[in-house]
């Protein structure tokens, strides 16, 4: 005769061989044409991405713009370095 141990263990054995529900999405949203958590982060990352993308054009839009006034202002600043020292030259010739 069996005793009550032998007869749970089947039954045991059956709830653990069950997968549990948390694990999948209800079958009706996916017939329903609804995205699963996996497209919706999948999107949401996506989403993200495409801004951080913007973020770099924008970014980089702005330090091309700036390092071309910076080279405009070097070109300035040497001809009015030149333009300083022909006219201490000029001033040495002329004391002489």
């Amino acid at each position: 005769m069996p005793n009550s141990k032998d007869e749970k263990r089947p039954v045991e054995k059956i709830r653990k061989a069950r997968p549990s529900r948390k694990k999948y999405e209800p079958i009706s949203s996916i017939a329903a044409g609804e995205d699963t958590p996996d497209e919706r982060d999948s999107m949401k990352k996506e989403k993200y991405r495409d801004h951080l993308e913007e973020l770099i054009k924008e970014r980089t839009a702005e330090l091309t713009k700036t390092r071309e006034v910076m080279k405009l202002q070097a070109i300035e600043r040497n001809r009015a370095e030149q333009t300083l020292r022909e006219i201490e030259n000029i001033g040495i010739i002329l004391r002489n």
